[in-house]
Parts: structure tokens; sequence; C-alpha cells
């Protein structure tokens, strides 16, 4: 293969930063300068030259995906059957967005925080949660994806687009007029 096909190895020959780290799912980077990973139920944080230095951050109730940092320095993360989830600094649950027009988020996927404070939540599934995607595919079912807006306190939430095909993914625009 060559021109646009042409294999692209950036990613091979990238520098490595600290050891392996088993299943992980999303990263952020907080305003400290510090590395938050997702993995399993855990978030670990690391730190270091080399993001070497890693400690679990916080432990929660179900498997983690998304995750954001807050300018306030509150992590908030995505978590599977639970919702969105604020944490502190130092790691503890301070908020949680677990509904929205009285349906459970169930299937949070990804998170962003834009800059006039709203975050902008997806949630994938209203039948399935983030470890079945593959069966939410297979059952051929009508999209039931949410795009969820809500304040920093993670309150007055509502819903901005419905029946989304498995919204993996949002960011906002570096303008604040898109999502």
């Amino acid at each position: 293969l060559d021109g646009a096909f042409s294999p692209n190895q950036r990613l091979d020959n990238t520098r490595r930063l600290g050891g392996e780290i088993e299943r992980p799912d999303d990263i952020a980077l907080g305003p400290d300068g510090r590395l938050y990973v997702s993995t399993g139920n855990r978030i670990l944080r690391c730190t270091g030259a080399d993001f070497d230095t890693r400690e679990v951050f916080a432990t929660l109730d179900g498997p983690v995906s998304g995750l954001a940092c807050a300018p306030d320095g509150k992590l908030l993360a995505c978590v599977s059957g639970v919702g969105l989830v604020a944490l502190s600094p130092s790691g503890q649950v301070v908020g949680k967005l677990e509904s929205v027009a009285g349906e459970k988020i169930a299937c949070p996927l990804s998170v962003t925080i834009a800059q006039d404070g709203a975050i902008y939540l997806t949630d994938g599934s209203r039948n399935n949660p983030p470890e079945d995607w593959l069966r939410d595919m297979m059952q051929n079912r009508t999209p039931s994806g949410r795009l969820i807006v809500c304040n920093t306190s993670l309150g007055d939430a509502k819903i901005v687009a419905d029946k989304l095909a498995w919204p993996l993914g949002v960011v906002v625009s570096g303008d604040g007029k898109e999502v």
C-alpha cells in the first residue's frame, strides 16, 4: 500500500509512558498535570516524569469509561449502571447525575465540559450497559442513545438529542458553538 493507504506507524514509534495498564478505557489530563486513567471500576492517578508513578485515585460501583477534568479540580467519570459521578481532588464522590427526564442513565459513555461550564454526557443505550455494546448492536433495535447536558453541579439535566445509535464520544468546538 502507498499514498493515503500506507500504514500509519506513529503510535508504534512514540515514547512509552510508564508501565502497561490493563484494559485502559479513557484518559484525562488534570489541571495539575496529573494523568487520570479509567480501568475496570478504578481510576488511576499517574504522576512523575513519564507518568510512571501510579496510585488508585478512586474505586467506583461499576466499570468506568469516559473521564473529564473540570476547571474547579473535580474529575467527572462515566460509571456503568450509576451515571455521571463527580469526584473531589482527593477522590471522594461529591455528586452524581443518575437520571434525566425520569429515566436512569445506565450506559454513560463519554463526557466533556464546555467553556461556559455546561457538561455534556452521552448515554449509549437505554437497553444495555457499556460492557454489552456488541449485544446492543446485534439486537438491531431502534437506537436509544442520548446526548445530555447539565450544569456544573450536575443539576438541571436535559436531553439535547435522542434516539442516537450508540453515541460514543462528545466534544465541544473551540468557539463553544457546536457539540
